[in-house]
């Protein structure tokens, strides 16, 4: 494995990038889940 870093910056982005999607998927889906469990 080579310690590059701009390959590990590139894997930074895609992994603070995927959690902020994350975090705006389930708030969302958060209200849904809170319906349903409510039913």
């Amino acid at each position: 494995t080579s310690i590059d870093p701009t390959v590990r910056h590139t894997w930074w982005n895609l992994i603070i990038g995927g959690f902020f999607i994350y975090l705006s998927l389930y708030g969302v889906n958060q209200i849904q889940v809170q319906r349903m469990l409510t039913m």
